[in-house]
């Protein structure tokens, strides 16, 4: 299974078929799920792989989370228990 990250340049598909290269481990990813720049982070989960974008800066890398500034973090707001009071024992 090929998964994108949370990185979405735009709308995309989902899921995509594609087939090995020969006896390489390689897979060509469809069009349209495709990476900006020439590298891409892989990693294991299971018995997937998932591939992510990699960032060659901080900058970009910042860059890349600010495209999340608008949502709020917690959509519904902090539900917190207030602070038990602390007592010393002198």
């Amino acid at each position: 299974m090929l998964s994108r990250s949370r990185h979405k340049r735009h709308q995309t598909p989902s899921a995509a078929f594609s087939r090995p290269f020969a006896n390489a481990s390689a897979v060509r990813l469809p069009r349209g799920l495709g990476f900006e720049g020439d590298r891409v982070r892989l990693r294991r989960a299971g018995e997937a792989v998932l591939v992510e974008p990699t960032f060659t800066s901080v900058s970009e890398w910042f860059v890349a989370l600010d495209r999340f500034a608008s949502a709020p973090f917690v959509p519904e707001g902090r539900r917190q228990p207030s602070m038990p009071e602390r007592t010393t024992g002198c």
